[in-house]
């Protein structure tokens, strides 16, 4: 009879990450891949950002929303069509 011993990890919770990642190129390594396969559709990503609101938007796709700055406010203007 064989075993198998599988090391015990400590349980990840929200704000953690495991191994090795580099937090300055994370986000744009993690947003090549829509932008290469966003097709027609459109997509959004929301990333902490030093601004007044804590965070910033990268959009992709045709006829997406556009994120402005508004007095210090980001909001999405439409498209227009």
């Amino acid at each position: 009879m064989s075993s198998l011993t599988v090391p015990i990890t400590p349980d990840l919770r929200p704000a953690c990450r495991a191994g090795n990642t580099d937090l300055e190129t994370a986000p744009d390594r993690l947003w090549t891949l829509p932008t290469q396969r966003i097709g027609d559709g459109q997509a959004v990503m929301i990333e902490p950002a030093s601004n007044e609101q804590g965070w910033a938007a990268r959009t992709a796709g045709r006829d997406r929303y556009h994120p402005i700055d508004y007095d210090g406010l980001m909001l999405f203007a439409s498209p227009r069509g």
